[in-house]
């Protein structure tokens, strides 16, 4: 390697390494920041009551769904075949394994409830100054789920979510990778909230289907009902708690 490539790599890791850091809170653009946030609560309520906002905005909810079933899979020692992504905005992940007991239990669960957790943890890390790293994190996870992909639109879906964090990460100066970071986990939550609101509607109306609700109470003893219950429940306290470090967060830049 001649000196000027071993200086322009050098260049490029230091580049590299500069984007995992911690970000400065107070060198951000707080009035910037502030009306993004206030944005991203208005977008989010436009996209959940409107029909055909939603339609668009659920594949993001549920691409977060399927990697939550997934990912738990993976970490509860069940092999994973594949995820599919539909273009009705519905999707599958498909593991093998144990068909009862905890695994298949936990795996079945982490689906609803994940775009509400993702969506915390997103605003709590940005709001403590890691949204880099994090969306770091998010990028490889994304690169490692996309030879899982199972058609091509999921490969579609796939790409472009890897290549918007992608440039997210490589290009956003610190104050709007904070702020997409927070607004995206606030988008998560209401959107996830909707899922959940719609799936109850669901089973009231006797449209079970394949639901992981349904599913649930197949390899449990435990009702429909009390699995809907616990999805809504972990909504509810994400929201109370995003609020909450929001409240904080806001008043400090």
């Amino acid at each position: 390697m001649s000196g000027a490539d071993a200086v322009t790599a050098g260049a490029v890791w230091d580049q590299v390494v500069s984007r995992l850091g911690h970000i400065d809170l107070g060198l951000l653009d707080s009035s910037s920041l502030n009306a993004t946030l206030i944005g991203s609560v208005v977008v989010g309520i436009i996209l959940c009551a409107s029909s055909q906002a939603w339609g668009v905005f659920r594949i993001v909810v549920t691409v977060v769904h399927e990697l939550g079933h997934a990912l738990i899979g993976l970490l509860t020692g069940r092999r994973l075949h594949g995820i599919t992504v539909r273009r009705d905005m519905s999707g599958e992940t498909v593991t093998s394994g144990r068909t009862r007991g905890p695994a298949m239990v936990v795996t079945s669960w982490f689906g609803y409830p994940v775009p509400g957790l993702v969506g915390i943890a997103l605003v709590g890390s940005a709001s403590t100054g890691w949204a880099a790293p994090v969306i770091a994190i998010l990028l490889l996870i994304m690169v490692f789920v996309l030879v899982m992909a199972r058609s091509w639109f999921t490969v579609f879906i796939f790409l472009v979510t890897t290549a918007a964090l992608a440039a997210l990460w490589w290009t956003a100066e610190p104050t709007l990778s904070t702020a997409v970071l927070i607004a995206f986990g606030v988008l998560l939550q209401l959107g996830g909230g909707r899922a959940v609101l719609s799936l109850i509607r669901d089973h009231r109306q006797g449209r079970t289907g394949h639901s992981d609700a349904a599913a649930l109470a197949r390899i449990t003893i435990v009702p429909p009902a009390v699995w809907l219950g616990s999805f809504g429940l972990v909504y509810a306290l994400v929201l109370c708690g995003t609020g909450a470090v929001l409240a904080g967060f806001i008043p400090e830049l």
